[in-house]
C-alpha cells in the first residue's frame, strides 16, 4: 500500500498478508507485485469486514488456513505482434496496444486494443496516397507480469525499428465509466472518466493533441501528468502522446464490458485519428522536443 502496512507486516514476520480493499462490491482485485516474503492476499471488502469481525470476537482467535497453488510452466514463448499499412513515405507513426489483462480486462487493455484496431480499419480504408506516413500497429505482451518483453524488446531495438518515427502513441485503457462513491456504493455516470495524459514532443504536437481531445469530447485531467503505461521509457526517444486512468475498478473482477462506454473509446479513438492526421502535415524536426 501507499502508506507501507505491507510491507511493514511482512517486516514484522507475518506468515501471509491479507489486504481489504475498501471499495464496495467486494471487489477480488489482482495486485501489482508485493516483493514481500510473506504471501499476500486481495480480499474484497465485506470479506475483509467479516475477518476482522472474527477478530474482534471476545473468544478464540481465529486462525487462517491458506493454500496456494502456483504452478511454473517452463518452456512458453510470446511476441510481439506486428501490422504494417504502408504510406507515401518510410517515415512512420507507431500505435502501441499491450494485449494482455487480468480478469476480463474490459478497459485494461481490451478498451486500448479495440482502439487500435478501429484506427487501422480507418486507415486502411483511405487510398494510400492519403496515408503520407506508414503506419504500424504493435500489441505488446508482458505488460501484467512486469516481464515488459514486449517493449523491452523494442527498447533494446529502437535504433532500428523507430528509425524515422514521427509519432509514437499509446493506446491503452482508453475509456472507463465514471464513477461516483455515494456512502457505500458506487453511482456510475453516463459518460466516460476523465483521463491522464501527456506529450513529449514539441509544442506543436501538445496543441495538435489537446485540440483533438477538445474536438472530440475526451474528458482529461487540466494538467498533463500521471503514469505514460506501456511505453515508458520509449517517449523519452521519439515523440509521443498517451492518455491513461487508473480507475476504481482497476485490474478487479468488476471490471467487465458494462464499465467502458462506448463513446469513450470513440472519442479517445477519433481523437488518435485526428492526431495522426495533423502530425502528417509537419515534418519530423517540427514534432521533436526542443
Amino acid at each position: 500500500t501507499v502508506n507501507g502496512a505491507v510491507r511493514r507486516a511482512d517486516a514484522l514476520g507475518a506468515a501471509a498478508i491479507l489486504v481489504s480493499v475498501a471499495l464496495p462490491g467486494n471487489i477480488r482485485t489482482q495486485f501489482y507485485p508485493t516483493r514481500t516474503e510473506a504471501p499476500t492476499f486481495s480480499l474484497g471488502q465485506q470479506d475483509g469486514a467479516a475477518l476482522r469481525a472474527l477478530v474482534e470476537l471476545n473468544g478464540p482467535a481465529p486462525r487462517v488456513h491458506v493454500d496456494l497453488d502456483v504452478e511454473m510452466v517452463a518452456g512458453l514463448q510470446t511476441a510481439n505482434v506486428w501490422a504494417t499499412l504502408p504510406g507515401m513515405t518510410d517515415e512512420k507513426i507507431v500505435i502501441v496496444a499491450h494485449r494482455d489483462g487480468w480478469f476480463e480486462g474490459a478497459n485494461d487493455n481490451a478498451a486500448g486494443v479495440a482502439t487500435t484496431v478501429v484506427l487501422a480499419e480507418y486507415f486502411a480504408s483511405l487510398p494510400r496516397e492519403r496515408r503520407r506516413r506508414t503506419l504500424q500497429f504493435v500489441g505488446t505482451p508482458g505488460h501484467h507480469n512486469s516481464a515488459r518483453v514486449g517493449v523491452e524488446w523494442i527498447e533494446d531495438n529502437a535504433g532500428t525499428v523507430l528509425d524515422k518515427t514521427a509519432l509514437l502513441i499509446n493506446a491503452e485503457h482508453t475509456g472507463a465509466v465514471d464513477l461516483y462513491m455515494l456512502g457505500n456504493r458506487f453511482s456510475w455516470s453516463n459518460r466516460a472518466s476523465a483521463l491522464m495524459w501527456g506529450v513529449s514532443g514539441s509544442p506543436a504536437l501538445g496543441n495538435i493533441a489537446t485540440d483533438a481531445y477538445e474536438t472530440f469530447g475526451v474528458s482529461t485531467l487540466v494538467e498533463a501528468g500521471g503514469p505514460v503505461g506501456e511505453i515508458r521509457r520509449l517517449e523519452e526517444i521519439v515523440p509521443a502522446v498517451w492518455l491513461i486512468d487508473a480507475p476504481e475498478y482497476f485490474h478487479s473482477d468488476h471490471e467487465t464490458a458494462a464499465t467502458v462506454p462506448a463513446k469513450g473509446v470513440e472519442a479517445v479513438t477519433r481523437a488518435f485519428a485526428k492526431i495522426i492526421d495533423e502530425v502528417n502535415a509537419l515534418e519530423l524536426d517540427e514534432l521533436q522536443r526542443r
